[in-house]
Order: structure tokens, then C-alpha cells, then sequence
């Protein structure tokens, strides 16, 4: 494995992902690129259209579930397609700028409801390595 990425994880009905990085930024990130990944069937290009976006979670799993769901609900509901993301996450809170393809509709091909906190993980098993495991709802 890299120092960070993603992989899909097997799961009965839904999608599950596991996420890894050299920092919890790097693993919000990651996860960002996982779910526009799982939603269209290809590469998308660079773009210099750009949002910010500000979150505050109970904790950093419930964050990282709600950063998921507001990537989600700029694709499907505004078609904002996610390109790049530079995130930082200080206590519970995130604040993001997010670059992306506005109405960018049809280049979705998947439909993911939400992401949920089902076996929800967010933790540091070392010094320099985060990992999360998401459940996405189909």
C-alpha cells in the first residue's frame, strides 16, 4: 500500500471502502476521490471551479461521515463533481476547498444514497498512519 489510497472492501449489499494516509487530512481526501470514484465510471478532468466547504462533527468519525454525505450532495443534488480537495480538520471541524465540474450530471453512472455510520472506524494505528473503513449506501 502507498501512504495513502483507498481500496473496496467486500460487503454484502452495500459498498465499503477502506481508506489510509500519512494524515487524517490525507484520509478525508482520499475518501473524497473513493466516493466521486464509485460514482462515475471515469476520469474526470482537472477543473479550476471551486467551493469551500465548513463542517463540525461530534467527533472526527461523525465528520468524516458528513464531509462523505456533503461531497454526495453536491454531485447528485447541485452536480458538482469533485476534482480535487485540500482539507483541513482541527477539532471536529473541517473546512475545505474543493475544486470540481459544476453540472456535471451526466457523467454520474452509480447511485449512492449516503455514507453511514455502520462499522464506521476512523483511528491512527501508528505515528504516521491514519485509516478509516466507510459503508456507502446503494
Amino acid at each position: 500500500m502507498g501512504s495513502s489510497g483507498y481500496r473496496l472492501i467486500d460487503h454484502t449489499a452495500d459498498i465499503a471502502l477502506e481508506v489510509w494516509g500519512t494524515s487524517k487530512q490525507l484520509v478525508f481526501e482520499q475518501a473524497a476521490y473513493a466516493i466521486i470514484d464509485q460514482l462515475c465510471e471515469q476520469p474526470l478532468p482537472p477543473s479550476s471551479d471551486s467551493r469551500t466547504v465548513s463542517l463540525v462533527g461530534l467527533d472526527d468519525a461523525d465528520l468524516l461521515v458528513r464531509w462523505l454525505n456533503e461531497i454526495l450532495w453536491l454531485a447528485t443534488e447541485k452536480g458538482f463533481l469533485l476534482t480535487q480537495a485540500i482539507v483541513d480538520v482541527q477539532d471536529q471541524s473541517l473546512h475545505a476547498v474543493i475544486f470540481g465540474l459544476p453540472q456535471a450530471y451526466p457523467l454520474i453512472t452509480t447511485e449512492i444514497k449516503s455514507a453511514t455510520y455502520h462499522n464506521l472506524q476512523l483511528n491512527q494505528p501508528s505515528e504516521d498512519r491514519w485509516i478509516a473503513r466507510v459503508v456507502l449506501d446503494v
